[in-house]
This record gives C-alpha cells, structure tokens and sequence, in this order.
C-alpha cells in the first residue's frame, strides 16, 4: 500500500475544510466552524489496481495560527 501526504493550505474561509470533508466522506457542510491548528483525515482509493492511502492534513488559514501552520510545511 502507497501512502500519499496532501497539505491544504490558503486563506481563511475559502472552502478547505469543506473540500477536505466532501472528499472523504461525501458530506457537504457550507457553514464548517473554523479549523484551528490543523485537522488530518485519511482516504483509500483504488487506482490503477493499487490501493493508495491519502494522508490530508486541513490547516488554519488564520494568520494568529500562521507559525504553526508553517510547522507542518
């Protein structure tokens, strides 16, 4: 199995949050309270016969939190 990191990152209230969960679990939340820090969700896809396991880290795109953010770089 193949591991794969995705970090997300950009400004604050842009949609990451709400990407990261209609991408793993198919739900759609417009109105997602603010990520503080980071959240991490993981996905497995089958590709090409391979199953691939998607580490995707959301960060806070507020920039009070942009030296912890930077951490995760």
């Amino acid at each position: 199995m193949d591991a794969f990191k995705i970090l997300l990152v950009g400004e604050d209230s842009v949609g990451k949050s709400s990407f990261l969960d209609r991408f793993t679990e198919d739900n759609f939340v417009p109105d997602l309270m603010a990520t503080i820090g980071f959240d991490i969700k993981m996905k497995t896809i089958l590709y090409d016969g391979y199953n691939l396991t998607i580490n995707i880290w959301d960060t806070t795109g507020q920039k009070r939190f942009r030296t912890i953010t930077e951490a995760y770089w």
